[in-house]
């Protein structure tokens, strides 16, 4: 007869098997997603200098910070993308 556990309690024999293909395709779709994303507002940025370069340059960093929030969080983030992939 199995040993019955109370709640809150440990058990090893109810813990399941870590199962790597349930879990590797989340982070998969979610490296796309966030590439892509980080992408397009980088582009956006670069559209905004190139269409307005007598903007003041507070307004250039404004935008750039919203938008990349902050601006070194890109310079962060950008040598990491061909690594993930």
């Amino acid at each position: 007869m199995p040993q019955i556990v109370p709640p809150g309690i440990w058990n090893p024999s109810s813990q399941r098997a870590f199962n790597a293909d349930l879990t590797l395709g989340a982070v998969e779709i979610g490296v796309l997603v966030s590439t892509f994303l980080f992408g397009l507002v980088t582009v956006q940025c670069y559209i905004y200098a190139y269409r307005f370069p007598k903007d003041p340059l507070f307004l250039k960093i404004l935008v750039s910070s919203f938008a990349l929030r902050p601006a070194s969080m890109w310079l962060m983030q950008f040598p990491k993308v061909p690594f993930v992939w």
